[in-house]
C-alpha cells in the first residue's frame, strides 16, 4: 500500500512552461500501481551442491580444487501486466494517440505486478593454493571459472526490474549482470632478508625488517546488453535491445578504444522492423576486463617495550595500466562501441602508525 494511491502519487510533468507554470494544472494524470500476484505465489527456494578436494603439497602449500553450483526458483521479479503489445502504436489507426488511453487497464500508467517467478542458476570451478607463513614467506591465490545465468538484474529497494517484453520473458534469459567468466587473485607478504646478518645495530634497525607485499587481481569484463534508444517495439517506452548482423562476429581481432567491439553486428535503429523488439539477447556482450597491481612495502621501528613507529608506501595500480570499465552501448550515439571511462590511474600514498 505504500507504493500505491492514495499513500503514493508519483508524476512527470512534461508539459510545463517556464512563462506559464500552471500549464499543467487540472490535467489529468493516469496512476501507476504496484501489485502482489498472490494467486501464483509458490516458495522461493535454492538448491545448492558442491565437491571439493584438497591437498597438501610440498613448501608447505595447500591447494583446494572445487566445484560448485546453485540455482534458485520462484524469487521475486515483476511483469508490466499494462505493457502494450507489441507493435501498438505501430498500427495506422492509433498514431498520434495517447499511450495511456491505449493500454489494457484503462484509466491506468503502468502497473507493476509482483511475481514469483524468477530463476537463475550458477556454475564455477573455484580453486585456490595457499602457502602458510613460513620463512619470511606466506601467499594466497584463487582462480574463479563460472558462469551465473538469471532472467532481469537483481532488485533493489521498491524496485523490481520487469523483462523488456512482459507477455515474453524468454528472451531475456542470459548471462547475469554480476556473472565474471574468470577471476584471479593472488596476495604476498615476504619479509625481506636484508641485514639480517649484519652485526651493526643500526643497520638492522634501518634496513631490516622491511616487509613487501603486492596484491594482483583480474577478472573478465561485465556483460553488457547492446540497445536502440527509440521505441522500435511501438510500446510506448523508449528503449529496446538491437538488432543483430547476420554473419557479424561480435568482436574484434585489433580493437582499440575507440572501437572496442564490432559495431557493424548491429542493425542501424533505421532499419530495424518496426512493432518488434530487437533479436539481440540480453548481456550478450562482454566489456574490457579488469586487473591491478597494488604493492605496500611497510617496516615496524620498535621505540619501547609496548611502542613502535610503523611506516607504510602504498601504490595503488603500480604499473599505472588503464583498465577500461564503461562502453558506449547505444546504437546511432557518437561514443557506440568506444571505452568511455576507465578505473583509477596509479594513486601513492604515505603513512606513519604509532602503536601504543
Amino acid at each position: 500500500m505504500a507504493l500505491n494511491p492514495p499513500t503514493d502519487y508519483d508524476y512527470n510533468v512534461f508539459n510545463g512552461q517556464v512563462d506559464n507554470p500552471s500549464a499543467a494544472y487540472g490535467a489529468i494524470y493516469p496512476s501507476s500501481l504496484t501489485t502482489a500476484n498472490l494467486s501464483n505465489y509458490k516458495t522461493p527456494y535454492m538448491i545448492n551442491w558442491n565437491m571439493d578436494v584438497q591437498r597438501q603439497l610440498p613448501f608447505k602449500m595447500i591447494l583446494d580444487v572445487g566445484y560448485v553450483g546453485d540455482e534458485s526458483h520462484h524469487g521475486d521479479g515483476s511483469t508490466q501486466i499494462n505493457q502494450l503489445p507489441v507493435g501498438t502504436l505501430d498500427l495506422a489507426k492509433n498514431k498520434g494517440v495517447n499511450t495511456n488511453s491505449l493500454r489494457p487497464y484503462a484509466g491506468y500508467g503502468t502497473i507493476t505486478d509482483i511475481c514469483f517467478c524468477e530463476n537463475s542458476n550458477y556454475n564455477g570451478l573455484q580453486t585456490s593454493l595457499n602457502r602458510r607463513l613460513a620463512t619470511g614467506l606466506q601467499f594466497g591465490s584463487s582462480f574463479t571459472w563460472s558462469k551465473a545465468l538469471d532472467v532481469v538484474a537483481a532488485e533493489t529497494v521498491w524496485n523490481w526490474p520487469a523483462p523488456q517484453n512482459s507477455y515474453d520473458a524468454r528472451p531475456d534469459y542470459g548471462p547475469a549482470d554480476i556473472s565474471r567468466k574468470f577471476v584471479f587473485s593472488v596476495n604476498i607478504q615476504y619479509q625481506l632478508p636484508f641485514a639480517k646478518g649484519s652485526n651493526n645495530a643500526f643497520i638492522r634497525g634501518i634496513a631490516g625488517g622491511w616487509t613487501i607485499s603486492p596484491v594482483f587481481f583480474a577478472q573478465s569484463g561485465v556483460p553488457q546488453s547492446v540497445s536502440v534508444s527509440t521505441d522500435v517495439a511501438g510500446i510506448g517506452t523508449a528503449g529496446a535491445r538491437a538488432s543483430l548482423v547476420a554473419g557479424q562476429s561480435l568482436y574484434l581481432s585489433n580493437k582499440t578504444p575507440g572501437e572496442w567491439f564490432n559495431t557493424a553486428a548491429f542493425l542501424p535503429t533505421s532499419q530495424m522492423p518496426l512493432g518488434q523488439f530487437g533479436n539481440s539477447g540480453r548481456d550478450i556482450l562482454t566489456g574490457p576486463g579488469y586487473s591491478e597491481l597494488d604493492v605496500s612495502l611497510f617496516k615496524r621501528f620498535q621505540i619501547r617495550e609496548k611502542t613502535d613507529l610503523e611506516f607504510r608506501a602504498e601504490s595503488f595500480n603500480l604499473p599505472n595500466h588503464p583498465s577500461f570499465t564503461t562502453l558506449g552501448t547505444t546504437v546511432g550515439t557518437s561514443t557506440f562501441g568506444a571505452v568511455t571511462a576507465a578505473a583509477n590511474p596509479r594513486i601513492d600514498q604515505f603513512a606513519l602508525k604509532f602503536h601504543f
